[in-house]
């Protein structure tokens, strides 16, 4: 394993626009990003978001570096603007597998870390000139590879378990509702 710094390991997209009344179909805030899942499931905004945007790709890794005790870790699903209270990431792939790069983000070894350097006390809020100086151990790149191969496995089936329970659950309400209307 060796040590890296953190902007060795990632790019920090600064790239902003002002969005136009377009933009409200492709906009992601915080709102919209759900701790424990890389998906985002819902998007957008009625009105044109105010103050400048960050611009993101898809595939970007989106970070939100406000209250960031709140474990906020996605994957642009779209190209299309983000918050400014995150950050748009993308891999150093000479360093890190592009695969591996979102497990690591939201690995509780970056996130404890990011967390740590927070500044502020209602909202904290992690800074860039902060988080790049810090120092994680990566593995070499071929065992990253076959470590996301296996990551990404779990997370699939951890996903394919939150849908069964929610339809599960839907079932077992759906039967209560049944059972008191016959009452």
């Amino acid at each position: 394993m060796a040590e890296y710094r953190f902007d060795d390991i990632a790019i920090n997209s600064t790239e902003k626009k002002k969005p136009v009344e377009s933009d409200k179909e492709h906009y992601l805030g915080l709102e919209h990003l759900d701790s424990g899942t890389f998906k985002v499931s819902r998007f957008g905004s009625e009105v044109a978001p105010i103050g400048d945007k960050l611009i993101m790709k898809k595939g970007d890794v989106l970070f939100g570096k406000r209250r960031a005790y709140q474990k906020k870790v996605a994957i642009a699903p779209f190209d299309g603007i983000f918050s400014a209270h995150g950050m748009v990431l993308r891999p150093k792939e000479d360093v890190i597998d592009k695969d591996f790069f979102p497990l690591f983000i939201a690995s509780d070894y970056f996130l404890d870390a990011a967390i740590k350097i927070s500044v502020g006390s209602l909202s904290p809020t992690i800074n860039w000139r902060d988080l790049k100086e810090l120092k994680f151990n990566l593995p070499e790149l071929d065992e990253q590879k076959k470590l996301a191969e296996v990551l990404w496995q779990i997370v699939d089936t951890m996903e394919s378990y939150k849908k069964l329970l929610a339809k599960t659950d839907e079932m077992v309400k759906a039967k209560y509702a049944e059972t008191m209307i016959l009452k």
